[in-house]
């Protein structure tokens, strides 16, 4: 009887052994793919720093770029005022020909 009961107890411990040894094999694999996720995920977050630190530089390009649109803009609207003036004056010494409609200057008597 005693020898019965030290087999089953044998067969119940050789049992749980393998359960053990089978959460082991799996714990570890978990690890494994533990460990693969973090080198993974720090290339990824490498990946991410390379992106913002070109996204930064894109973004100080395109500071750069409207600063000098506003400058061009600024220039361009400089020369339209001062064509507007050139017109202006044109037009106030400028007379319309009755016969074609097309204004021509005045010309100076002496």
């Amino acid at each position: 009887k005693d020898r019965e009961e030290l087999d089953s107890e044998k067969s119940r411990l050789s049992k749980l052994a393998e359960k053990l040894s089978a959460r082991i094999s799996e714990t570890e694999q978990y690890g494994e793919a533990l460990n693969k996720a973090r080198a993974e995920c720090c290339v990824v977050q490498q990946q991410l720093a390379k992106l913002e630190t070109e996204l930064r530089m894109r973004e100080d390009e395109i500071k750069i770029r409207e600063k000098t649109l506003k400058e061009s803009s600024s220039s361009i609207a400089a020369e339209r005022d001062l064509l507007k003036l050139d017109r202006q004056s044109f037009n106030s010494e400028a007379i319309q020909c009755p016969a074609c409609q097309m204004y021509r200057p005045r010309t100076r008597q002496i």
